[in-house]
């Protein structure tokens, strides 16, 4: 599917983008600190372009948020550690133990230097252009494309996650938990309105 071409090719770009600052990125007499804003300020740039337009599935979140902690990871390079049995063998640590070790502390590290979730970075990006867009009334390609109705037929078989299926489920939920029936296209006329819904929506996808 198109969406999956398409994020295969953000992340190859974005790998091709971390190869470039290897050196930078990996080099741990550089401080964490600075090579958490190189990562942040040149390679999110390149796996997110495009971003407010994917229409995100479960499996592209999981690819999306697998990437950046893989990235993460060969940064922080937390070494698997050993220990002794009972016996007094020496034993390397499980490589799955390992794997969730690395992946906690890349996790820490995010939180500690402000590093955006790439999944949560998405969502917000797409919420904030779909405000954007909605509310403009120049006939812009933009806001005709997500206006647009196609007419005609499909495939058989289960239909494709539409662009604005997040936000018809999100603002259901919170329709059903008001008791009030909610048109998301009509709250995003509200710049104000619309913008004290995000972070509940981002954390509703991510």
């Amino acid at each position: 599917m198109t969406h999956d071409v398409e994020l295969k090719n953000r992340m190859a770009k974005g790998w091709a983008k971390f190869a470039v600052y290897w050196d930078e990125l990996t080099n741990p007499h550089y401080s964490l600190k600075q090579r958490m804003r190189v990562f942040t300020s040149v390679i999110q740039p390149s796996i997110l372009y495009g971003c407010v337009s994917w229409t995100m599935t479960a499996k592209r979140v999981a690819k999306l948020r697998t990437t950046q902690r893989r990235m993460l990871r060969k940064m922080i390079d937390t070494k698997r550690q050993r220990h002794r049995d009972l016996d007094g063998n020496e034993i390397l640590e499980n490589y799955v133990d390992w794997m969730q070790r690395s992946t906690r502390r890349a996790e820490q590290v995010m939180s500690q230097y402000g590093v955006p979730d790439w999944v949560e970075e998405s969502c917000r990006r797409k919420f904030k252009w779909a405000g954007q867009v909605w509310r403009h009334s120049d006939g812009r390609w933009a806001s005709q494309v997500v206006r647009s109705h196609f007419m005609g037929s499909r495939r058989s078989g289960r239909p494709l996650t539409r662009w604005s299926v997040h936000f018809d489920k999100f603002f259901d939920e919170v329709s059903d938990a008001t008791g009030e029936r909610l048109d998301w296209t009509n709250i995003a006329q509200n710049k104000e309105t619309w913008q004290s819904f995000e972070d509940e929506f981002v954390s509703f996808i991510a």
